[in-house]
């Protein structure tokens, strides 16, 4: 999910303070698979909003339909990719 964090930017106008999602090491030192579950199947991810501090813990917010859609193919990809190696 944090490697499609670009396509995930809903950064808005009207909302400058909008979630914006972990990278890879920043979710596994905040341990956000135990926090949030599997993106696939909850529909949310660790994200900080941009007014809070670093150190700040994340919490989980919704993951909008596009970033799942990205997520899942690429999953899927992978995982073809893994059972043609096989």
């Amino acid at each position: 999910m944090e490697s499609n964090a670009y396509i995930c930017d809903t950064g808005s106008a009207l909302d400058p303070d909008t979630p914006v999602f972990l990278n890879e090491p920043d979710s596994e030192r905040f341990d956000c698979k135990f926090l949030c579950g599997n993106p696939l199947k909850t529909g949310r991810a660790c994200a900080r909003k941009p007014s809070q501090p670093d150190t700040h813990h994340p919490t989980c917010h919704l993951v909008p339909q596009i970033c799942l859609r990205e997520f899942f193919n690429q999953y899927l990809i992978i995982r073809l990719l893994e059972n043609i190696a096989e």
